[in-house]
């Protein structure tokens, strides 16, 4: 039950960063912080919300089947490597990987 109480007792609080200037006198921290963006339209934000979308599982999932599915089924697009794809089925090496690149 400890533990729970603790839990309980612990919030989360923005963090402001504070401008590195000495402070005046009965000038406090709080006063020099930098208050967050509120606009989602920069690009900036922009580009940390897809490369913040890119860690996640399923973006993860995505790069490796793009990566893989790219670079195995490139001989299949050169004609002097089209009867070596066709031969040999080389297909089942891009399903193959994709299954195995799946973590569950």
């Amino acid at each position: 039950m400890q533990t729970l109480d603790l839990i309980e007792k612990i919030q989360g609080q923005e963090h402001l960063p504070v401008i590195q200037e000495e402070l005046e006198e009965g000038e406090s921290i709080a006063e020099k912080a930098v208050e967050p963006s509120q606009n989602p339209q920069t690009v900036r934000h922009k580009i940390w919300r897809f490369l913040h979308t890119l860690q996640g599982f399923e973006g993860r999932y995505a790069l490796r089947v793009v990566a893989v599915t790219g670079c195995l089924a490139i001989p299949a697009y050169f004609s002097s490597a089209r009867g070596w794809w066709n031969t040999y089925d080389s297909w089942w090496a891009v399903c193959m990987a994709w299954i195995m690149s799946h973590t569950m």
